[in-house]
């Protein structure tokens, strides 16, 4: 079993710790769940884990949201702003 197959713990504190957000027409729920940020489905199954392991000092995720047009998602790790974007799926 590899580290991310799991997600352990409970959403990190803070009123910031998940959002809603769209891609193409499909609703996801981004979570802050330690160091990592973890796409669920509407039904909350795991769609992916974007690993925080690349941030500088290990910092936790303190806040996440979504844009419920592009589906872009905004990560807070300390003092950094971290984007990320959707990409096309491999046909």
């Amino acid at each position: 079993m590899s580290i991310h197959q799991v997600i352990t713990g409970a959403l990190n504190s803070g009123e910031n710790s998940f959002s809603i957000g769209c891609v193409d027409g499909v609703s996801f729920i981004a979570c802050a769940v330690g160091a990592d940020v973890a796409i669920l489905a509407p039904n909350f199954d795991r769609v992916q884990i974007i690993p925080g392991n690349e941030t500088d000092h290990g910092e936790i995720v303190s806040a996440v949201t979504c844009c419920g047009d592009s589906g872009k998602i905004a990560a807070v790790y300390g003092l950094q702003i971290r984007i990320f974007e959707p990409s096309q799926g491999i046909k």
